[in-house]
Parts: C-alpha cells; sequence; structure tokens
C-alpha cells in the first residue's frame, strides 16, 4: 500500500525551505495582469534536489497575503526553522 507518511529512518534526506512563486495578484481594469510575490513552505528532498510545497503554506499565505514578501518570507523562515530543529532531532 501507498503511504505518503516519510520513514524516520529518512528525515536526514529532507529539510524544509522557504521559495518564492510569482501569482495573479488582481486584473486591472485594462486587463492588465498584476502579480505579487508570495512566500512558500517546501519539503525538499536534498538527495533529489526536488521541492513539495508543504500544506503549511496555507497557514502563511491565509495570515499573511496582503503584507509584504519581506513579512511573509520572515514568518515561514521561522516556521522552517522550528520544522527543521524537529527533524534534526528525531534521530538523535
Amino acid at each position: 500500500m501507498y503511504t505518503n507518511v516519510v520513514p524516520i529512518e529518512e528525515t536526514q534526506r529532507f529539510k524544509f525551505a522557504v521559495d518564492t512563486v510569482w501569482i495573479d495578484w488582481f486584473t486591472k481594469k485594462n486587463g492588465e495582469q498584476v502579480k505579487k510575490q508570495m512566500a512558500i513552505i517546501c519539503l525538499r528532498d536534498v538527495e533529489k534536489n526536488a521541492d513539495i510545497v508543504h500544506p503549511i503554506t496555507d497557514y502563511i499565505l491565509s495570515q499573511y497575503k496582503s503584507k509584504s514578501y519581506n513579512t511573509q518570507r520572515k514568518h515561514a523562515k521561522n516556521v522552517t526553522m522550528f520544522l527543521n530543529h524537529i527533524l534534526l532531532n528525531l534521530n538523535p
């Protein structure tokens, strides 16, 4: 059976990281798209150099979507530092 749970033995292979995406924020009356830079939290596979957007990103977007990118990034970095600390201390 397929599972989305990462075995504890493999936690050193992963780390949480902050990444940037640009989204279409709104459309002006003349049809021009206004883009906004957003901070997202990713689970990074260090061996494969692949990122997967983590669902906890929704917390950052819901709480800070109207704030500046630097504010979003600051809070996303705080969350990722905490999550990486937990990952590192799972296997003492």
